[in-house]
């Protein structure tokens, strides 16, 4: 009699001698592997994830498979953020950023209005209570009239790149004019 399983009216072959009759046998000819609960081909025997019908194999052993691994032989890397992890990329990266970051500063300090250096230190205090040929108070000095055209240049352009008079009033303190007179520049730019 060649049939292996006489009293199963539903089976009569086991082609690789497993016990399991090959109606039953996903795999009938593949000694081991009788079932594959995903579908995907490869025997739950063999398939490192046999509920994921889109991974059987972890080359690496890393719990990632390889179709999902960045690099399914490495396995000290299983995604793209693994390999940001790597010193030379970081330091490609932060070289990047800090060029980027002084090329970004080096426009803004040449950018900002300048003073002249004539006559050493400015003492403004001393100079805005000096009084004109009127009896008014000077708030700038005939030596500052011609830098304080470029710096009503200056913020004239500022304000017209949508800068707040807030941030144009810090970068002409930043550059030796005094509050009161960044303010009068401001003003100025204005008309």
């Amino acid at each position: 009699n060649s049939d292996a399983f006489p009293d199963d009216p539903s089976e009569s072959l086991d082609s690789d001698g497993d016990g399991v009759g090959d109606n039953a046998d996903a795999f009938p000819r593949w000694e081991g592997e009788t079932t594959d609960t995903d579908r995907d081909g490869v025997g739950d025997n063999s398939d490192a994830f046999p509920d994921d019908p889109f991974e059987s194999t972890d080359s690496d052993g890393d719990g990632v498979g390889d179709n999902a691994d960045v690099r399914p032989y490495d396995k000290s890397i299983q995604s793209e953020s693994d390999l940001e992890s790597f010193p030379f990329i970081t330091l490609v990266a932060a070289g990047i950023v800090s060029i980027f970051a002084l090329v970004i500063f080096q426009q803004k300090v040449l950018n900002k209005p300048s003073k002249s250096s004539k006559g050493g230190k400015k003492g403004v205090k001393k100079r805005a209570g000096q009084k004109g040929d009127r009896g008014k108070k000077r708030l700038f000095s005939k030596d500052e009239i011609a830098d304080r055209a470029a710096a009503v240049d200056w913020a004239r352009d500022a304000l017209e790149d949508g800068d707040s008079e807030e941030s144009i009033s810090t970068q002409l303190q930043a550059t030796g004019w005094s509050a009161p007179q960044s303010k009068a520049i401001i003003r100025l730019s204005k008309k």
